[in-house]
């Protein structure tokens, strides 16, 4: 393949470019999925537990959203949240609802004279700077993040094309992309 030296300059400034703009993110991403790696987890600025008795199990998103919001308005007055994130799950004993300012679950327990626990809490700067690296961070940050993946995408690519243009660096391109795609394959295999 040949590239004229004109195409290798505009390639080499918009890969220039890409990476420069980009370089936050990378940071920001090798910080957190380094820290995600190492099972830092960060912590919340605000936590509230407590037990509910006498109340029947609600079964449905809906229905166990609704009395969650209660119970958390009557029990604490200074939590304004006015609905849960939209990340759900659930199980037989359990309603979790996920977000990037703050959590709450609804839990069954064994105890028999606290049937239920809610806990709420609301997540502290570490915890949400990790948070953004995991797609909780809203839409702005998914969007940025994919845009960020298609240009990484894109440097690697443009960077291995200008190497594989190159007489000089041809060999060590091959090398390297056979190497790795080979410790890939063996890291999957012994997995």
């Amino acid at each position: 393949m040949k590239i004229t030296p004109k195409l290798r300059q505009s390639w080499m400034q918009w890969h220039a470019y890409i990476g420069c703009f980009f370089l936050p993110f990378i940071v920001l991403f090798s910080i957190t999925g380094t820290l995600y790696l190492l099972d830092v987890k960060g912590s919340n600025s605000e936590e509230l537990r407590f037990s509910i008795t006498g109340e029947a199990w609600p079964e449905d998103q809906a229905s166990a959203q609704t009395f969650v919001l209660q119970q958390l308005h009557e029990k604490d007055s200074t939590i304004e949240v006015t609905s849960l994130p939209d990340n759900y799950f659930s199980s037989a004993s359990r309603h979790s609802w996920f977000g990037y300012n703050y959590s709450t679950a609804l839990s069954k327990t064994n105890k028999p004279n606290e049937p239920f626990t809610i806990e709420f809490n609301r997540h502290g700067l570490w915890k949400k700077i990790l948070y953004i690296h995991f797609g909780l961070a809203g839409p702005i940050f998914k969007i940025l993040g994919i845009i960020f993946g298609l240009c990484l995408l894109f440097s690697a690519i443009s960077g291995l094309l200008l190497l594989l243009s190159s007489s000089r660096y041809k060999a060590m391109a091959i090398t390297g992309i056979a190497s790795s795609s080979l410790i890939l394959f063996l890291a999957y295999l012994i997995s």
